[in-house]
C-alpha cells in the first residue's frame, strides 16, 4: 500500500477516522467507513472480511478498471450509499452510467434501486436528449423508465449535428475515434431521436438486443409524433412485458 503522503486524497471522503481507503483507478484516495461498503453489497463485505489482519485499522480496497473504478465513478457511488446524490444533470451522464456498471459488478442492489429512481430526473432535464437515459434504462433493465423517456421525450429532434455531442467521458478513446467519420452522424435531416436508425453507431452497439429490437419493432408499427406517444410507449411497455414474461430470466 502507498503511504498516505504519495496519495491525492478526495476533498470530500477524507476523513482521518474512516477505517477503509478505496483507491481509484486513477490514483484518487476516498477515506470513508466500511459500514456503508458492507451494508449494499455481500461481495464489499467479503472483501473486506477477507483483508489481512495486518491492515485491519486502516484497510485499503484498489481498483483498476479504468471506466467503471475511476474518481468520478467512486464519488458517485459513495454520494448515493450515503444518501447525498448530486442533481441529475447532463454532465454526469458518464459518471452515473459507469456507476450503473459498477453496482452491477460489485452486486449492489439495493444501490442499482436507488439509481433507478434517480434515473427519473434525467427527464427533467430539457437538454439531456432521450437516448442518452434510454441506454441508462436499459443497462439498469429498467422498463418503466424507458417508457417513460418514449412517453416524455420520444418526439424529440436531432435538430443539427451539434445534438451528438457527448458530455465528456461519454464516448471511449476508440468511439471518439469512430466519431471523427462524417458517415456516423444522423442525417442533416429532423429525425425524431428515438428514431433507432438514426442512431450513431457508438451508441447503437451498446444497447442489449431486447431493448435495441423493441426500439426497431416501434418505428416500424407506431409514431414518435408527441399526440401519439402515449399509445408508443404503451406499446413498447407491452412488448417488453410480454418478452420478459415469455423468457423469464433471459440475458438478451
Amino acid at each position: 500500500m502507498s503511504d498516505d503522503a504519495d496519495l491525492k486524497f478526495d476533498e470530500v471522503y477524507n476523513d482521518p477516522d474512516a477505517e477503509l481507503t478505496l483507491i481509484s483507478s486513477d490514483g484518487v484516495a476516498f477515506r470513508t467507513h466500511k459500514y456503508h461498503l458492507q451494508s449494499c453489497s455481500n461481495v464489499f463485505r467479503g472483501m473486506i472480511s477477507d483483508l489481512s489482519a495486518a491492515d485491519k485499522d486502516s484497510s485499503t480496497i484498489t481498483f483498476t478498471d479504468s471506466q467503471i473504478e475511476c474518481a468520478s465513478v467512486l464519488r458517485l457511488f459513495l454520494d448515493v450509499i450515503r444518501g447525498n446524490p448530486p442533481p441529475m444533470v447532463h454532465n454526469i451522464l458518464p459518471a452515473f452510467r459507469d456507476c450503473v456498471s459498477f453496482c452491477r459488478k460489485y452486486e449492489c442492489k439495493p444501490t442499482v434501486h436507488i439509481l433507478s429512481h434517480l434515473a427519473t430526473q434525467f427527464l427533467l432535464g430539457p437538454e439531456i436528449d432521450p437516448h442518452y437515459i434510454y441506454r441508462i434504462a436499459a443497462l439498469l433493465d429498467d422498463v418503466h423508465l424507458a417508457t417513460a423517456v418514449i412517453r416524455e421525450k420520444g418526439s424529440y429532434f436531432w435538430s443539427s449535428e451539434l445534438d451528438l455531442d457527448p458530455p465528456q467521458g461519454w464516448l471511449t478513446d476508440a468511439e471518439l475515434k469512430m466519431r471523427e467519420n462524417p458517415a456516423e452522424f444522423v442525417s442533416p435531416d429532423r429525425s425524431r431521436i428515438m428514431r433507432v436508425s438514426t442512431w450513431p453507431i457508438w451508441e447503437v452497439r451498446h444497447l442489449p438486443t431486447l431493448y435495441l429490437t423493441a426500439l426497431m419493432k416501434l418505428e416500424r408499427e407506431e409514431s414518435f409524433e408527441e399526440s401519439k406517444l402515449p399509445q408508443t410507449a404503451e406499446s413498447f411497455k407491452s412488448i417488453m412485458l410480454e418478452w420478459k414474461r415469455a423468457h423469464p430470466g433471459a440475458s438478451f
